[in-house]
């Protein structure tokens, strides 16, 4: 159980109370006064017993067999990786205890991966991604005595505006964006989309509504021209990435590059025998 200077009187009594109704459920590693924090602050409208039956049904979900305590503690092998790649470079810098992670929304073949794997694989695979970034969060927690927060830096170098994009935007990915949400309460400080296309402002029109309230809330929009720079206010140049160099911005954190996925891998190509005696006239009844 996390004591710390960085929690208040009345945040630390409220945390006492929600923790005494979800004791039954709660595991000795999420059992910090931070992620109990999290949940108080992303429902702060609620009441804390029905902030405890939300949080209820995330602890339920940590002792399931996706055993989400130790998840962290894994290898990231899932076959989705290597196209998802992994983000965090490190401390912001710029924001106190504040941790940055690179998405390569541009980069990652999302399309590809909703036609080569099902939707709880895709599951599978972020959450180990959102479990690290918890851990990475609870050990800057332990080691400083305050909140700790992901700066979530989105690519979207190379995006390309089509009718995949935006099915996947108001379905699947919409469906991801409302599971991270729900199970990673205030684990985000702020979301920031960098080197916007020309359609960006479209298509947060259609995207905007579909989000959460409290992600919403979150967006930073940076200029098209001028990111490199105004990504300053969010992080020092250590923790942002090598791909963005260019003659006047040399930033040396790295990040892999994300595969893209071999349509010869699409459910659509794979080539499924349908039994011959479907049409042979043959009756089995």
């Amino acid at each position: 159980m996390t004591i710390s200077n960085g929690i208040t009187p009345d945040e630390k009594n409220r945390i006492a109370e929600l923790r005494k109704l979800v004791r039954d459920d709660l595991t000795e590693y999420y059992d910090t006064d931070f992620n109990l924090l999290r949940w108080l602050q992303g429902h702060s409208q609620l009441s804390i017993p029905e902030v405890a039956r939300k949080l209820r049904h995330h602890l339920k979900a940590r002792k399931s067999t996706w055993d989400l305590d130790n998840m962290h503690k894994k290898e990231r092998t899932h076959p989705i990786h290597n196209h998802w790649r992994y983000g965090i470079t490190g401390l912001s810098g710029a924001l106190e205890n504040v941790i940055v992670n690179i998405e390569q929304c541009g980069k990652t073949d999302y399309s590809g991966m909703m036609e080569c794997f099902s939707i709880a694989d895709v599951m599978r695979a972020r959450i180990y991604d959102l479990e690290e970034m918890l851990a990475k969060c609870m050990e800057l927690e332990k080691k400083t005595g305050k909140q700790a927060w992901i700066l979530y830096v989105m690519d979207v170098t190379g995006l390309e505006y089509n009718k995949k994009l935006y099915d996947m935007v108001t379905g699947s990915m919409k469906s991801l964006s409302e599971f991270m949400s729900d199970h990673y309460v205030e684990m985000i400080k702020f979301f920031v989309p960098v080197n916007l296309p020309s359609f960006a402002v479209a298509l947060w029109t259609v995207v905007r509504p579909l989000l959460p309230e409290r992600t919403k809330n979150k967006v930073r929009i940076l200029s098209s021209s001028n990111w490199k720079d105004e990504i300053l206010q969010f992080s020092n140049v250590d923790a942002l990435p090598d791909i963005w160099n260019d003659e006047t911005h040399t930033f040396p954190a790295h990040v892999d590059t994300p595969q893209p996925f071999s349509k010869e891998w699409y459910y659509s190509n794979r080539g499924l025998k349908v039994c011959s005696e479907l049409f042979s006239g043959v009756s089995y009844r």
